[in-house]
């Protein structure tokens, strides 16, 4: 592939990944040590899926080192010949299509409600106000100062609507017609098409518009070469084997041609450069047209599940095509193409749902999940291991020495002592949720279930039961102070009060956190036994060592899964719709935000440049310094 050797290109990203995420509204920090060496730039990464776990609605570029991808809840990426980066620029809803003139003139557009357009001038990206009122699905333009953007909306009564920039403002060209628009391209200025549903297609010649038609479902993309050969387009009529390929006449009411590949489903994108080779990327295929015939294209292992949406290339042999990746619509599927053949550019450790990460070291650390998923980092890539079970793992933790405990919902312990691993039912024991300790030897275990409580603690030998609160009623995370050895336990309890309570070893007591200002805590950590932080569905708290305040809200309307506390000014907090915060010691700050549904369940890390979060469909990140 042309850009650069295959070898290169992504193997790093296979193995660590290296999908960054910074830009102008991302949380990252540059360190400079006036050594004359480049600044550090901190950030966020996806280790898995990559490079991302979004989909790929969009591709485009200027060369093969500039490269931008958009898609699923605000994915926005760029290659810059090496590694992705991702730009964090706040909850838009979906982006859906790229476009620009230039490699510092680039225009996104998308949105959930209403249309969103997001502009990159070569530093930065801004938010364009524009006069849409439904979300925008397509942009092209024939230079900076004459940009199209299409959308609408195709439930109730549908519409489509066109909008163009003249290089300063955004405009309504077109809202009366009375289908959602999903597609724009042009040959120039005067020979615009516009494709949309019920198979929609007018053109505009610069002077006026005409209704071309007569192509069966959707027309999802028109591309072309000129303005005197035919175009290429798309139908689909959203039913398996329900896709065809047609060249438009540019006369009203004539007859496009049909060029019906052997199977085409969904089809989502074209490319080409040129009418005797051209692209269409659909769900699990790949077509090229030779002019006289359809190849079909033999994609990669690991890709046959790959729903392809998205198509860009800088030569013949240097193509891109992005979509759903094989966590579906959870990952994104990028594949490459040298000119012979196409290569997978995107991996998936595992599409099962990560519950928790622990860090020992920048270059050991673990994640644990559903159906026994377990996986270990060792400074260079995350491998799996097989634990033979198909248990959910909900949390686990490390000693320094090397020994790692597992909590199992099905009761059991897993625990490897640095060369081997065992199995362990503490007496009674039934679905573990929990596991913290302080060394080998020192390690508690909760679980239970709904009203019924149980605890269990390891002194390097056997496990043995300890009594809980009268009051508990369910366990949700534990903290220990390593100061005295200090349990914290955090929960539910029977009588709707302040569900955070404090066991002393040794003495086989407990007591119970003070406070009207919660029940039910979700998430616990702290530093010492005056920094402890904690946090229910929407509110964070803290406790100083004699008072409880609370120091946070959770944007959106979801709820709070764990908290890390690194520092007394450095902790994190994470949760549902991918939210991530980070508090300074004083405030609570959102990192980032995205109206997902998706859940982000556990944070962990070993310094301020190593914090690595999971959560649903295989989610890794990482936050540290990027490539």
């Amino acid at each position: 592939m042309a850009f650069l050797p295959r070898s290169a290109m992504y193997a790093g990203l296979l193995a660590t990944a290296a999908v960054s995420m910074s830009v102008a509204l991302s949380s990252c920090k540059n360190k400079d040590d006036d050594d004359g060496a480049a600044p550090v730039v901190l950030g966020w990464k996806w280790e898995n899926p990559t490079p991302s776990g979004w989909g790929i609605h969009g591709l485009w570029g200027t060369s093969p080192s500039d490269v931008w991808a958009v898609g699923t809840y605000g994915n926005l990426q760029h290659w810059d010949g090496k590694h992705w980066r991702e730009s964090l620029v706040g909850d838009t809803g979906d982006f859906n299509g790229v476009w620009g003139s230039s490699a510092s003139d680039v225009f996104v557009v998308g949105g959930r409600t209403a249309g969103v357009v997001m502009h990159w001038d070569g530093d930065k990206w801004t938010s364009q106000a524009n006069p849409s009122p439904y979300p925008l699905y397509a942009v092209w333009g024939s230079s900076a100062t004459n940009v199209y953007a299409v959308g609408g909306t195709p439930s109730g009564s549908p519409v489509g609507v066109i909008l163009r920039y003249d290089g300063i403002n955004w405009s309504i060209v077109r809202n009366d017609l009375t289908e959602c628009l999903r597609c724009v391209w042009g040959s120039g200025a005067n020979d615009v098409f516009f494709g949309g549903d019920s198979g929609l297609l007018v053109r505009w010649d610069g002077s006026a518009w005409s209704t071309l038609g007569g192509i069966a479902g959707t027309v999802r993309c028109v591309f072309g070469f000129d303005g005197i050969s035919d175009p290429f387009a798309v139908g689909d009529t959203n039913v398996a084997d329900g896709g065809t390929v047609y060249t438009v006449d540019r006369t009203a009411g004539a007859a496009h041609l049909a060029l019906q590949p052997a199977s085409l489903s969904y089809p989502g994108a074209l490319w080409g450069t040129s009418s005797n080779n051209v692209f269409v990327a659909a769900d699990q295929a790949i077509w090229r047209w030779t002019g006289i015939a359809w190849e079909s294209q033999t994609l990669p292992a690991g890709a046959a599940t790959y729903r392809l949406r998205a198509l860009w290339g800088a030569s013949a042999n240097a193509i891109l095509a992005g979509g759903d990746g094989a966590g579906g619509w959870d990952s994104a599927g990028l594949l490459s193409y040298d000119g012979a053949s196409w290569t997978r550019e995107s991996s998936l450790l595992t599409d099962k749902w990560i519950r928790a990460s622990f860090a020992l070291s920048d270059d050991d650390a673990w994640v644990c999940g559903y159906n026994g998923t377990l996986a270990r980092w060792d400074g260079l890539a995350w491998s799996l291991v097989d634990r033979g079970t198909t248990a959910t793992f909900d949390e686990v933790w490390a000693s320094a020495n090397g020994h790692v405990f597992l909590a199992a919902r099905d009761g059991t312990v897993h625990h490897f002592d640095g060369s081997a691993w065992s199995t362990t039912t503490p007496a009674g024991s039934t679905d573990l949720r929990c596991m913290r300790g302080t060394s080998a030897a020192n390690v508690y275990a909760g679980g239970g279930g709904w009203g019924s409580p149980t605890l269990y603690r390891f002194d390097g030998a056997s496990w043995s039961p300890v009594s809980v609160p009268a009051n508990l009623q369910y366990i949700e995370r534990l903290w220990i102070d390593p100061a005295t050895g200090t349990l914290v336990l955090a929960g539910n309890t029977t009588d709707a009060t302040a569900g955070v309570f404090f066991y002393t070893p040794g003495t086989g007591t407990w007591s119970q956190a003070s406070t009207g200002l919660f029940t039910e805590i979700r998430a616990l950590s702290g530093t010492s036994l005056s920094d402890l932080h904690a946090g229910n569905d929407l509110k964070l708290f803290h406790y100083d060592g004699s008072t409880w305040s609370q120091s946070g809200t959770v944007p959106g309307s979801g709820y709070l899964c764990w908290i890390w506390a690194r520092t007394p000014t450095d902790a994190w907090a994470v949760g549902y719709d991918s939210v991530i915060m980070r508090y300074d010691g004083t405030t609570w700050n959102l990192d980032q935000w995205r109206d997902s549904g998706w859940e982000l369940s556990g944070v962990n890390g070993s310094s301020a440049s190593n914090v690595i979060v999971v959560g649903e469909s295989g989610t890794i990140l990482r936050y540290g310094p990027l490539p």
